[in-house]
């Protein structure tokens, strides 16, 4: 049996290196990451008892900038929690800085629109002033009216959405929750007017994904007209970034498709191109998210050869903190796959990062301790690490 330290401890020990840290502004954003870990871990109990502490160690600090945003931080992560009624009276904070304002008053909104709250969200949108900001807000309603079966009314939500990517995105929500081909068609229609070939191909292969995703409907016949659409407009795309993004994507629907050769291209084809990446943070970011899929479609050894390939390229990364961000998202995503040996050798590896990553505050990267990645990773899968929850 694999044991770790228990993760309980871990979160106390976090706590306490948070409140050692000397810069108020710096120790607040440390206990605003302990309250995240802590909520995705299912204790959201306990992350909502830290927080009026930390509102007022925030209202405290004499750095308006500062002040204004950890406010929106704090607000947002009352949104993740569902302290709605908490937030609105938060918000009320912030008028002294606009911009932040603006961030939070769209977080809100959009939260109050996924609780069904519809005339509270509407009223912030009237005061967002960003196209996309207010869009976010109406496709959040327009995917809550669909979850509540009020198809017509969640259709008018999308004909009020002029960005047409944030359309899209809202007909395929709904096509998930109803399975009409028809919404398929119109996405589709709209994705061929955009003029820009790589976003037209990226619409092109989400709308395929929709398709072709485990609990979707029967393929429509149309799906492999978009798959053959989009394949089409990568022959025209050089930026090894967009390409390795598209060909896994497209990847994935030949997969889905049975066409597991087409599929074997796609995916070695997005490996070389993720593997050109010069910023060792995006190339072990991609690899891990892509061995994580591998695994999803009982691909093992794929998967862990490119695992593999993610910890070298988290292990090249200069900046300790990255590479501690990295790493842990590494393991997190080894042991969802449930590749429970990997996940603990890649977790040892923290220990290579020096004292001052793992005691004190990071690098620009981010505020935090150690613990508090420590904590994150075990907490959340505890399960399948069979972590030691004993003294």
């Amino acid at each position: 049996m694999h044991r770790l330290p228990d993760s309980g401890n871990l979160f106390n020990e976090a706590i306490q290196d948070a409140l050692l840290i000397e810069d108020p502004a710096a120790a607040a954003n440390a206990k605003l990451e302990i309250s995240r870990a802590l909520r995705r871990v299912g204790n959201v109990d306990f992350a909502k008892a830290l927080l009026p502490g930390l509102l007022l160690d925030i209202r405290n600090l004499d750095d308006p900038r500062e002040r204004a945003y950890l406010l929106r931080l704090f607000i947002e992560f009352q949104c993740d929690v569902a302290a709605l009624e908490e937030a609105l009276e938060t918000v009320k904070l912030l008028d002294f800085d606009p911009d932040q304002r603006q961030a939070a008053l769209t977080s809100l909104a959009v939260a109050l629109a996924a609780a069904g709250r519809f005339d509270e969200a509407y009223r912030l949108a009237d005061d967002i002033e960003e196209l996309g900001d207010f869009e976010t807000v109406l496709e959040a309603a327009g995917v809550r009216l669909a979850d509540e079966g009020r198809f017509p009314e969640a259709l008018e939500k999308a004909e009020e959405i002029e960005t047409v990517e944030t359309r899209i995105r809202l007909l395929r929500g709904m096509y998930s929750r109803n399975s009409q081909t028809e919404l398929l068609h119109q996405a589709a229609a709209l994705a061929r007017d955009i003029d820009d070939k790589t976003t037209r191909c990226g619409v092109l292969a989400e709308l395929i994904l929709s398709c072709t995703c485990t609990n979707a409907p029967p393929i429509p016949p149309f799906a492999t007209e978009l798959l053959d659409e989009a394949a089409y407009l990568l022959q025209n795309i050089d930026d090894e970034y967009h390409l390795a993004t598209l060909r896994w994507k497209l990847g994935t629907a030949m997969f889905r498709l049975k066409r597991v050769d087409a599929a074997t291209d796609y995916f070695r084809g997005a490996l070389a191109s993720i593997r050109k990446l010069p910023n060792d943070y995006v190339r072990a970011l991609m690899l891990s998210f892509s061995a994580l899929d591998l695994a999803e479609m009982a691909q093992t050894e794929p998967a862990r050869r490119v695992f593999r390939l993610a910890v070298e390229a988290a292990r090249e990364i200069e900046d300790p903190a990255f590479r501690l961000e990295r790493l842990t998202e590494i393991i997190r995503n080894q042991a969802e796959a449930s590749f429970v040996d990997d996940a603990m050798e890649t977790f040892h590896l923290l220990e290579e990062l020096p004292a001052s990553t793992r005691d004190g505050v990071l690098a620009e990267g981010g505020v935090g301790v150690k613990g508090i990645h420590k904590a994150w990773v075990i907490g959340g899968y505890a399960d399948v690490l069979m972590v030691d929850s004993g003294p």
